[in-house]
């Protein structure tokens, strides 16, 4: 659903922009440059949001590495193998994170509603996303 995309795509942007802002990954580089630094981390951070609703087309490993590529070459990463390498290390861990994410919200979430005998499919589906999320 459109709604959705833009949601994943929002919250992603804004979560890694903050990171970036507070790990110091934006400045000293002259204002435009810095603004520019923004709108990748942004843009990198929506294009992962974006990929976590999309795990049967690979979204969590090609917006892992988006997301990764961009952040090392913010922190500092100066030559393509080094930003290759943390695309790949981050969508390696987007695939790892978001399958046993996966796996947990549906085996553990229900085991945990069930043994709390949880009725309502709104709690239901909160607990479950919950411990999905935590894992």
């Amino acid at each position: 659903m459109i709604i959705d995309d833009i949601i994943a795509a929002a919250v992603g942007g804004v979560i890694n922009l903050t990171v970036n802002a507070i790990q110091v990954n934006l400045g000293g580089h002259g204002f435009w440059n810095g603004v520019g630094r923004g709108f990748a981390a942004f843009g990198s951070g929506a294009v992962g949001g974006w990929g976590a609703l999309y795990p049967e087309f690979g979204g969590w490993a090609w917006g892992g590495a988006a997301v990764g590529a961009t952040n090392s070459w913010l922190g500092g990463a100066t030559t393509g193998k080094e930003i290759a390498i943390g695309a790949g290390v981050v969508a390696i861990s987007g695939l790892a994170g978001g399958a046993a994410g996966s796996w947990a919200s549906s085996n553990l979430g229900p085991a945990i509603v069930n043994g709390f005998s949880v009725t309502s499919p709104v709690l239901s589906q909160a607990i479950s996303g919950t411990v999905g999320g935590a894992v």
